[in-house]
């Protein structure tokens, strides 16, 4: 009863036309009044509550009574919100949208801001699935501002995760640096005592996926390891993959394949719980992709086309484009390169369609090894410098330093001129290593 409380004390002060100076006296100030209506004080002293109930006629009893119809009130809403966030996330955006709209009418009646923000919240979501990033931003830089001035209590944790969408939203348009200043205040507005808990465990694994994106391996693999143990905590099966599946892409970028496929088949172990398309899909490429890179290239391609008859199925392009990356990159090991270049350039055709410029560049970075076995040099000039613009741009060290010395070799016996400019922008890469920058 007493999280209703407040709320029923603002109802019936505004019913009976009271300000909070009206219902102050000398056992209760306005400043803890509006705490307590607010609910960021919850727990109230009987001789506070026996004030509270006297100077607004009330009896215990009738607070019970209305307090057992808030809570049904409150269980419709909440089931309300669940059905519009099944909506979102089954791409049913008109009927969602329609809702809030039917929702927030009712909503404003009543003036629970609480309520309001939240419905703000998943406005903002919706925008966010449907990749209308700027409105979505909107709502949740609205919900930041909104609920800090209405007071909505910290353990509703709307401000932390409203922060973490927008570092969601600036990841997907590939500014990295501001995903992880998003993420960090995040998880610094995070109530580790309110709702939803598990909220922390992503916000982790989302901070580790931006870190590995800029090629500091080390501060996303550390992450990658308390964010697991919260996933565990929570029940989370679905963060709890995620996790195993960064952590492995991780291990397979920058320590040791064998234990990347090791993590990979734990992850496994947990695909049961949640039957989702998405991780399986994506487990069975990353498995492919170690595979791969240990040279069991029959085993890798059966991964692969798993990989792409669930995601053909279920998924859109995007999610494709690493699967046609490796399957080129099998048929190169085979001596097929026409079938590589096919393929490749399948993945750099989705993922220029997508502005995914982190697979772009790496699919890049494959068909010019093509084009140089095949001295075709021209052509492997050309997506080089492709590559290294998109990289140096968005800060995708590993590929930028990749870029930088094939681009040096292609040009060590031509261009001397441009040969010791990628030497130079080598030499600088280094440095930036050496000082700790980039790992």
């Amino acid at each position: 009863m007493e999280q209703h409380i407040g709320e029923l004390i603002r109802r019936k002060r505004k019913e009976m036309g009271l300000t909070l100076q009206d219902l102050a006296g000398p056992q209760l100030s306005v400043p803890t009044i509006s705490n307590i209506e607010r609910g960021v004080t919850r727990h109230i002293s009987q001789d506070k509550l026996d004030y509270l109930l006297n100077r607004l006629g009330l009896s215990l009893d009738e607070l019970k009574e209305v307090a057992q119809e808030e809570e049904e009130l409150e269980d419709f809403f909440e089931i309300k919100l669940d059905q519009i966030n099944s909506l979102i996330l089954n791409h049913c955006y008109d009927e969602a949208e329609s809702r809030l709209k039917a929702l927030e009418h009712e909503e404003r009646k009543k003036g629970n801001p609480t309520h309001l923000c939240r419905l703000t919240f998943f406005r903002g979501k919706n925008f966010m699935y449907q990749k209308k990033y700027d409105r979505a931003e909107w709502e949740f830089h609205n919900v930041i501002r909104r609920a800090k001035e209405l007071h909505v209590p910290e353990e509703t944790n709307l401000i932390s995760e409203a922060y973490g969408n927008l570092g969601y939203i600036s990841y997907y348009q590939n500014n990295f640096n501001a995903a992880i200043r998003y993420t960090k205040q995040a998880l610094k507005t995070f109530n580790p005592n309110g709702e939803r808990p598990y909220l922390k465990g992503r916000q982790l694994h989302n901070l580790a996926l931006y870190y590995e994106r800029i090629g500091k391996a080390n501060q996303a693999y550390g992450l990658t390891v308390e964010a697991m143990s919260i996933a565990q905590e929570n029940n989370d099966y679905y963060s709890l993959i995620s996790i195993y599946i960064l952590k492995a892409i991780i291990q397979q970028n920058y320590y040791n394949v064998e234990d990347a496929i090791d993590t990979l088949k734990e992850a496994q172990k947990f695909l049961h719980l949640t039957n989702d398309p998405k991780l399986t899909g994506i487990l069975w490429n990353n498995l492919g992709e170690n595979y791969f890179l240990t040279e069991n290239y029959d085993m890798a391609e059966q991964c692969f086309k798993t990989s792409l008859s669930i995601k053909h199925k279920h998924l859109s392009s995007e999610y494709l484009i690493r699967t046609f990356m490796f399957l080129g990159q099998i048929s190169v090991k085979r001596g097929l390169f026409q079938k590589g270049k096919e393929d490749l350039h399948q993945a750099v055709e989705l993922a220029e369609k997508t502005a995914n410029h982190k697979y772009l560049s790496e699919a890049l970075l494959m068909l010019a090894d093509i084009y140089m076995e095949l001295e075709e040099k021209d052509s492997a000039q050309e997506v080089l410098e492709k590559a290294f613009d998109l990289a140096k741009k968005h800060g995708f060290s590993k590929e930028h330093k990749e870029a930088t010395v094939l681009l040096a070799q292609l040009h060590e016996h031509t261009d001397n001129e441009k040969f010791l400019k990628y030497m130079g922008e080598l030499y600088a890469l280094e440095k930036e290593y050496v000082k700790g920058g980039i790992i």
